[in-house]
């Protein structure tokens, strides 16, 4: 995903929904479906602010997030680090997924195993 958002792929395709965006209805919508029949998935990160965020003068505790889908496109998987938690969110079509609890259990595994991994990184010797 870094060397994607390094590229000018990034910047490419979202200038190309932009511009979908900007059509008539009927356009779009087949724009959209030739667009999407390109992947069956949308996968991103996002890191958010690593100290608390106020709204209202109530510190923001936890996050949903979900990655829109759209035309045959029929999973998101968004990955969002805020305050020192990760949040993972799933969507997906119910046929494909029909239990999308377990495929959360298996995320919330393996960040557990990178942080286990980064804490032991950080430990001085000996420990």
């Amino acid at each position: 995903m870094g060397e994607i958002k390094g590229s000018p792929e990034a910047a490419i395709a979202y200038g190309f929904l932009e511009l979908m965006g900007l059509t008539v209805a009927q356009v779009e919508s087949i724009l959209i479906d030739v667009f999407s029949a390109k992947g069956s998935a949308v996968i991103t990160n996002v890191p958010g602010p690593r100290e608390p965020v106020y709204l209202a003068g109530s510190p923001v505790t936890a996050v949903a997030v979900w990655a829109p889908m759209s035309g045959s496109v029929s999973m998101s998987v968004s990955i969002f680090s805020y305050n020192g938690r990760v949040t993972v969110g799933v969507m997906g079509d119910a046929g494909l997924i029909p239990d999308p609890e377990t495929m959360i259990d298996g995320f919330r595994t393996e960040l557990e195993a990178l942080a286990r991994i980064g804490q032991s990184r950080r430990e001085p010797v000996g420990r």
